[in-house]
């Protein structure tokens, strides 16, 4: 069975969300490893030696997540969906860099089916980075410019290329962790779009 892949900027809340869903819907939940990822401290210090290495990285961990959630027998719930690489790779490398990443990303993305429903959560900048901050992760923090040029990006993917496998929900509206009944309403809508599709 295909997952249901949550997919939105870094401090967007796809991490929380796939865990109110995993845990509502009682389905196994995969979340990205970034702690197994051998460049990523070293992403914003030091985009121009490092960035292509760290983008081909996220590729190949997330082809190998995402494989073994669609060979489960069982339907899944992800924080992360790999067409977010082709997000990041247009503001982490450029040239022959971005080619080759382009490249090697349509490659394994083509041997894929892809999730039976993303969740796009779309946040403001300011929340993004308020939460950034607070949790503190070194490699975050890098740039606030960096954070809001993706969001960016985000908005423009999920605003110009409807997809029928796809809704969007506002991080502002679910804010389940201050919210005793929003965990109820987000478990509505994702399954009320599962039941569409």
């Amino acid at each position: 069975m295909h997952y249901i892949a949550f997919d939105g900027c870094i401090g967007a809340g796809k991490t929380t969300f796939a865990h109110v869903i995993a845990a509502k819907l009682a389905l196994p939940l995969v979340v990205e490893n970034v702690d197994r990822h051998p460049f990523i401290n070293e992403e914003y210090e030091y985009v121009g030696d490092s960035a292509l290495q760290t983008e081909l990285v996220f590729i190949l961990m997330h082809y190998h997540e995402t494989l073994r959630m669609e060979r489960c027998d069982a339907r899944v719930v992800s924080d992360f969906v790999i067409t977010k690489a082709e997000l990041y790779s247009s503001l982490t490398l450029s040239g022959e860099e971005l080619a080759l990443h382009r490249h090697v990303y349509q490659f394994l993305r083509d041997r894929l089916s892809g999730p039976a429903l993303t969740v796009y959560i779309e946040a403001e900048d300011e929340l993004l980075l308020r939460r950034i901050r607070a949790r503190g992760r070194e490699w975050e923090t890098g740039s606030d410019q960096f954070i809001t040029s993706l969001n960016q990006r985000y908005r423009e993917r999920y605003g110009t290329r409807p997809d029928s496998r796809s809704i969007k929900v506002r991080a502002e509206e679910f804010d389940v962790v201050n919210d005793a009944d929003a965990e109820d309403r987000l478990v509505a809508v994702v399954a009320a779009a599962l039941q569409e599709k």
